[in-house]
């Protein structure tokens, strides 16, 4: 009997892995985002907001009216992307959940295949000892043929004695060969049993590599495309800000204090940068769900 071949399901890549290549994503897609686009809708979980090309800007009432949109659009990226995170972590905690389970599943595919190659020498050391019985045999039967070729009264009776006996000893030799045979063909059907489910397992364990993995990439597609948005919340509200510092805009204008400093924006964006925002991992730092928050004077959640 051959060692018993199973399936082994690949580990997804750890938790450290996963993070270094979301962040390599995000990256990438920053990379490509150039400058602000004209009439950019950013589609969150609260509502479509339109930031139009700041250039485009003339006269207060549009600045305060682009300003207030931003604000409100960084407050509604800023909890998608908070959400999307939480997912990331989730997904990421999933992952190391299961690749615990294809280690434990590989430790028992090792036990197993041990356990197949003890029975396999045992099988080989059962079948020498068969074929040494089939000798004895042999032996005892040529032995037995040349007595009876003689006649009764030329037989010797110690050699009749001893055929005799010995005829007694190989039946019991044969009685614990067939106990043995059938003890280790009950062990051999028990690890075709195992070999059975533990297939079994390594099918189901791929597939939830599959799901798990499709998951993934869901959930970091949707984490950098909310880090998309949340950079050009970042980069229209500076240039708007710009064009309301320009134009001299003030309180006096009707801006609020909350509309014109969009520092809680700026900050959240730098605050993403240090965690690998922009490609970059900053050592030690570990952003959390709760560390993106809304810009200062904006409601989470508040539709335009």
């Amino acid at each position: 009997m051959n060692p018993a071949k199973t399936l082994n399901p690949t580990p997804i890549m750890n938790h450290s892995s996963l993070r270094s290549c979301a962040l390599l994503a995000f990256g990438c897609a920053l990379a490509a985002l150039g400058s602000l686009r004209a009439d950019e809708d950013l589609t969150t979980s609260s509502g479509t907001f339109r930031l139009p090309e700041a250039t485009s800007l003339h006269g207060s009432t549009a600045v305060r009216s682009a300003l207030r949109t931003v604000e409100l659009a960084s407050a509604a990226v800023a909890d998608d992307a908070r959400k999307a995170l939480t997912q990331v972590n989730e997904a990421a905690a999933a992952i190391e959940t299961h690749n615990g389970q294809v280690k434990d599943y590989l430790a028992r595919v090792g036990q197993h295949n041990d356990a197949t190659t003890a029975q396999d020498a045992q099988v080989q050391g059962h079948l020498s000892e068969i074929a040494s019985y089939e000798q004895a045999c042999s032996t005892h039967n040529a032995r037995a043929d040349a007595s009876n070729a003689l006649a009764p009264e030329d037989r010797d009776a110690g050699t009749v004695a001893s055929i005799n006996a010995e005829q007694g000893q190989l039946r019991t030799l044969k009685q614990a060969l067939e106990a043995r045979t059938a003890e280790l063909n009950q062990a051999a059907a028990s690890l075709n049993d195992e070999k059975a489910q533990l297939d079994a397992e390594a099918k189901d364990l791929d597939a939830q590599s599959a799901e798990l993995n499709r998951q993934r990439q869901e959930r970091h597609a949707t984490l950098g495309e909310a880090y998309r948005q949340l950079q050009v919340c970042f980069q229209f509200s500076q240039q708007a800000r710009d064009l309301a510092e320009r134009m001299h805009l003030g309180e006096s204008d009707g801006f609020s204090a909350a509309v014109i400093d969009l520092t809680g924006t700026i900050e959240k964006v730098k605050a993403l940068a240090g965690a690998g925002f922009d490609g970059n991992t900053t050592s030690g730092t570990d952003l959390k769900p709760e560390d993106i928050r809304p810009p200062s004077g904006a409601s989470e959640n508040q539709q335009q």
